[in-house]
C-alpha cells in the first residue's frame, strides 16, 4: 500500500516536505518522483577527499607488506598523490613501529615536502621573459632571453620538457642566437637528458659561427650526434665521459646546461637550499664548474610593489669571484640577475623584445 492510498495527509505532517519528496506523498509512482535524488544527494554529502584518504591509508598500510612489489607500488601511489598524502604520511611516520616503514615514510615525506615547495615552478616556468643589457655598458649590445618548461612524466619519472633561447643584438646589426630545447630531469641541477642545440652568429664577423647538434646524456657521459658547424656537416657520433672533462671533479652530479643555470638557481631558492654545485656545458660543450650559494634575503621593487627575494651568487672555482648573482622571488621566480656578462630583468615579452625595432647604430649616436 502506498502512502497516498492509506488516506493520510502527509503534507500536514511537520517537516514532511524535506523528509519525503512531496510527489511520492501525493501518490505518484517511484519512477515519477525525485526520490532518486536522495541517492545523489547522499553521495555528494560524502567528501570526495574521503575516497582519496581510503586509498592513501591503504597504501600506507601496504608499506609494511612482505611483498616488495606491493611496498614499491604503495610508495609510488603516495608520491603521485602529492600534497594530498603529506599530512597522513607525517602522522603515520610518528606512529610506525617498524624501522623500515619509518625510514620509507621519512623518505616519502621529504619528497612530498620538496614537491610542495616546488609546485610554483609550473606557473613560473610557463614562459619567463628577460631583457638583457651589457653589464659593462662598453657596447650597445642588447638582447632577450626566454625560458619555458612543462612538467611531464617520461619513462615513469617526472621530467621537464623545456625550451631556452637567448638572442643578443651586437653593434653592426650582428645577432647571436643560442637555442636549447629538450628534456631534463627533475633534480637539483636539472640534469639534461636529450637536448637539441643551435648556436649561431657572434659579436663580430671574426667570431661568427654556426653549430647544430643533438646531445643525449646517459649516466656519466654525453653522446654528440651528427650536426653541422660553420665548416659544414659533421658525421658520426662522439661520446664524452664527464670524468674526463676538466673541472669535473668539482661536482658529484652530472652536467647542467649553462643557459638553464638561472632555472637551477630558481629551484634552489624555492627549496631554500644554501648551496648547489654544478658543472655546466655551454653551446661549445666547454665545461665550467659553478658554486651556487645563498647570500641573503632582501627586498626590491617589482611591478610597483616591494617583493621579498633571496640573493644567490654563482662563482667559478677557478677564480673564486662572485661574478654572477640572482634575485629570486617565491611568487615570480627570477626577477633580476647579473649573468653571462649581461644584466637580466624580468619583464613582459613586448618589453624584452623592444630593442628589435631599433637600429643599434642610431641608438649609440
Amino acid at each position: 500500500m502506498t502512502p497516498a492510498k492509506a488516506g493520510v495527509n502527509f503534507d500536514s505532517l511537520p517537516q514532511w516536505d524535506w523528509m519525503v519528496p512531496s510527489g511520492y506523498a501525493r501518490g505518484l509512482t517511484w519512477q515519477e518522483t525525485p526520490v532518486r535524488t536522495w541517492i545523489v544527494t547522499a553521495f555528494l554529502l560524502v567528501p570526495l577527499s574521503a575516497i582519496g584518504d581510503d586509498a592513501i591509508d591503504k597504501a600506507i598500510s601496504q608499506l609494511a607488506s612482505e611483498n616488495p612489489t606491493e611496498r614499491d607500488d604503495a610508495e609510488k601511489l603516495l608520491l603521485e598523490r602529492g600534497e594530498q598524502a603529506l599530512d597522513r604520511c607525517r602522522m603515520a611516520s610518528v606512529e610506525a613501529k617498524d624501522a623500515e616503514v619509518r625510514a620509507r615514510l621519512a623518505r616519502i615525506c621529504a619528497d612530498l615536502e620538496r614537491g610542495k615547495k616546488l609546485s610554483g615552478l609550473t606557473e613560473i616556468w610557463k614562459s619567463a621573459w628577460f631583457r638583457l643589457e651589457d653589464v659593462e655598458k662598453t657596447s650597445e649590445a642588447k638582447g632577450w632571453a626566454n625560458f619555458s618548461a612543462e612538467l611531464v612524466r617520461q619513462a615513469g619519472r617526472k621530467t621537464w620538457k623545456f625550451h631556452s633561447r637567448v638572442e643578443i643584438r651586437h653593434p653592426g646589426k650582428l645577432t647571436s642566437v643560442t637555442d636549447f630545447s629538450g628534456t631534463c630531469a627533475d633534480d637539483e641541477v636539472l640534469t639534461p637528458l636529450e637536448v637539441d642545440c643551435i648556436a649561431e652568429g657572434g659579436a663580430s664577423q671574426a667570431t661568427k659561427t654556426r653549430r647544430k647538434y643533438h646531445l643525449k646524456f646517459v649516466k656519466e657521459s654525453v653522446t654528440i650526434s651528427a650536426g653541422e658547424t660553420e665548416k659544414g656537416a659533421v658525421a658520426g657520433e662522439q661520446t664524452i665521459k664527464f670524468r674526463d672533462l676538466p673541472s669535473w671533479e668539482f661536482a658529484e652530479t652530472t652536467a647542467a646546461l649553462f643557459w638553464t643555470l638561472p632555472a637551477v638557481v630558481e629551484r634552489a631558492s624555492l627549496l631554500q637550499q644554501p648551496r648547489v654545485s654544478a658543472v655546466t656545458l655551454n653551446e661549445f660543450l666547454a665545461p665550467v664548474g659553478y658554486e651556487i650559494e645563498f647570500k641573503r634575503s632582501t627586498s626590491i621593487d617589482y611591478q610597483s610593489k616591494s617583493e621579498t627575494v633571496r640573493e644567490y651568487s654563482a662563482s667559478k672555482p677557478a677564480d673564486g669571484n662572485d661574478r654572477d648573482n640572482f634575485l629570486v622571488s617565491d611568487n615570480h621566480g627570477l626577477l633580476k640577475a647579473r649573468f653571462a656578462d649581461f644584466n637580466w630583468t624580468r619583464c613582459e615579452e613586448t618589453e624584452a623584445r623592444k630593442f628589435e625595432n631599433k637600429d643599434p647604430e642610431k641608438t649609440s649616436k
